[in-house]
């Protein structure tokens, strides 16, 4: 499991233009997480450039410019626009329409994606947040993007008090009433001819908790409804319930209805790699 990185955000427009004031703001949302060291494009020119000059001092004449990306960990690169609506308030007297009042309202939304120093994508995450300017975006799709390199998972489970907490809380934008669905892995799939890791494993869903109490880097909660068995790694995915965003407008899918069959029963959940 990844438990650093470092990132260099590469290129991030906005409205298809760039956007400087996105960019820092993007950069500071990475940098609040501890895991996470934010380096700009100018310092992995620099890396590069130095390992270059000590390769050919060494001797080797075809030094690779991607040992040097490879100090950076991931390159993030986005692309987001922005979109306004007006809404008119009118009322009709005597056959004529009269306008009382009008507010307008801005969506912003785009994708995120995080690559591999040789441009590979390694993670992207679609973000959508109703206005707030570009710190709510740069914050939102921050926090998306966390998830998905430091999956939430199970760090401990209390089966007598029916409690299970997960290792991530407000830095993810949980709250308090969320509803969390969790997973049992399967073993890692790694390919055996290259030894790229394929897969964190096959996951089968096995129920949801309500968090209870959720606090910077944790958060604690209970079994929505029966108790199901839980171990520690299990993986847990915000979504399920009536809560299906996370705080700072980052959307989550909706839990889907399980098949029934004709007995009226639920089907059981099929696995899903990821």
């Amino acid at each position: 499991m990844l438990r650093q990185a470092s990132v260099a955000i590469d290129s991030v427009s906005f409205n298809q233009s760039g956007s400087a004031a996105l960019s820092v703001a993007l950069a500071s949302a990475l940098q609040q997480d501890r895991r996470i060291t934010v380096l700009s494009r100018a310092d992995l020119n620099r890396v590069i450039a130095e390992r270059q000059m000590n390769a050919q001092a060494q001797g080797d004449a075809s030094p690779s410019a991607m040992e040097g990306l490879r100090t950076a960990g991931y390159l993030i690169v986005g692309e987001f626009r922005s979109s306004t609506s007006s809404h008119a308030n009118s009322i009709s007297v005597g056959g004529e329409s009269r306008v009382l009042s009008t507010s307008s309202s801005t969506q912003m939304s785009g994708t995120l994606r995080a690559l591999s120093t040789d441009g590979s994508l390694v993670e992207a995450v679609d973000v959508s947040v109703n206005g707030g300017g570009p710190d709510a975006l740069a914050d939102a799709a921050a926090r998306a993007l966390l998830l998905k390199l430091f999956p939430m998972k199970v760090v401990q489970v209390d089966a007598a008090q029916g409690v299970v907490r997960l290792n991530r809380g407000e830095d993810a934008g949980l709250r308090a009433g969320s509803h969390v669905r969790l997973y049992s892995l399967g073993e890692r799939i790694v390919d055996p001819q290259t030894g790229t890791l394929l897969s964190e494993g096959a996951r089968t869903y096995v129920g949801d908790i309500v968090l209870t109490d959720v606090e910077p880097g944790i958060s604690t909660g209970r079994f929505a409804g029966a108790s199901f068995p839980v171990s520690v790694g299990y993986a847990a995915q915000l979504g399920a319930g009536p809560s299906t965003k996370t705080a700072g407008g980052t959307v989550v899918a909706p839990r889907k209805k399980a098949a029934t069959g004709t007995a009226g029963k639920a089907k059981a959940e099929p696995e899903m790699r990821w």
